[in-house]
């Protein structure tokens, strides 16, 4: 399973370590025994795996309103939610595999990509020169030696291709067909719009107010206009792969904060420590920038694993 979802149902002021939602998704998939919408689930057994897609945005379990099999509301940063939430996955997976078949394997494919990422978030730089982050920066794309920072930081991108084939009888090269499956990762928490699709826009009208967002605050006010019109938006990342079957991985090999489009980053400010910064629509809506590398990293890193998907296997 790859989910776009924080596993944080309980929220930062709990003790407990958790692995949250995805424990319920294994374990429904592989054992079930529990009810959606009145059906009882089975598993299927096997190893169960989840991880983690595009979860920047922020996609959160947080504050969801989430029922149980009769109706009512289930408590919020309960351990009641977070199962609901992992059976309800779970359940879907199962249905979405009734009736489908095995494909087979004949070949696997993995290229990798490093590239070098301006730092230019001033807290990561702080906490880098006095030691509380142990990260090598680099100038030039050369190491630099501590105390002194570099301009930047170096990270990677990967593409995992599974080849099919049909006919086991004859030798592997001339069984080897399109991709069945492409994996690309991604070093930290990517936003969903650079996956799907979906930026904000280039629009003078700042907000609306919608129907979805009303149903979540009750307020239904909803930022429509990117916050530096004119920025060039990052290709979509799902049009550029073509097998059947498509996964993203995030916080992959690295942790580099959120990779927000650069037609919607703002810088925080520090006074003395980071706040969030305010947007030309008067949105201080801006947490993620706070916890991202750069403000390049978008672009840098949908353009590398856009060059792996285009070259040969």
């Amino acid at each position: 399973m790859n989910g776009a979802i924080h596993p944080e149902t309980s929220g930062g002021q709990g003790s407990l370590i958790s692995s949250d939602f995805p424990h319920y998704v294994r374990e429904g998939i592989e054992k079930g025994g529990f009810t959606v919408q009145g059906r009882t689930v089975e598993g299927i057994g096997g190893t169960a795996i989840y991880i983690n897609g595009a979860v920047g945005g922020l996609m959160t379990t947080l504050r969801t309103k989430v029922k149980d099999e009769s109706g009512n509301i289930l408590p919020q940063r309960s351990w009641e939610k977070m199962q609901r939430i992992g059976e309800l996955i779970a359940g879907a997976v199962l249905e979405s595999l009734r009736g489908s078949t095995t494909v087979p394997i004949r070949g696997l494919d993995v290229k990798t990509k490093t590239l070098m990422i301006p730092l230019d978030n001033h807290n990561l730089q702080t906490l880098i020169s006095r030691g509380v982050i142990q990260r090598e920066t680099y100038t030039n794309g050369q190491p630099v030696k501590p105390p002194a920072i570099g301009q930047e930081v170096q990270t990677e991108v990967d593409l995992i291709t599974f080849l099919g084939g049909t006919d086991t009888k004859d030798s592997l090269p001339k069984n080897i067909a399109s991709p069945v499956a492409q994996m690309i990762t991604v070093p930290g928490e990517l936003f969903p719009e650079i996956a799907l699709g979906g930026y904000l826009e280039d629009t003078d009208t700042c907000w609306t107010v919608t129907e979805r967002k009303k149903n979540f605050d009750g307020v239904g006010k909803e930022r429509i206009a990117a916050a530096n019109p004119g920025t060039p938006k990052e290709p979509v990342l799902k049009e550029y792969l073509t097998a059947p079957y498509s996964f993203l991985f995030g916080l992959a090999n690295d942790e580099l904060g959120y990779i927000v489009p650069a037609n919607d980053f703002v810088f925080p400010t520090y006074s003395p420590g980071p706040v969030f910064g305010t947007d030309r629509c008067g949105s201080k809506d801006h947490y993620e920038e706070t916890n991202s590398t750069s403000s390049k990293m978008a672009p840098l890193v949908t353009r590398a694993l856009i060059e792996l998907i285009q070259s040969k296997p």
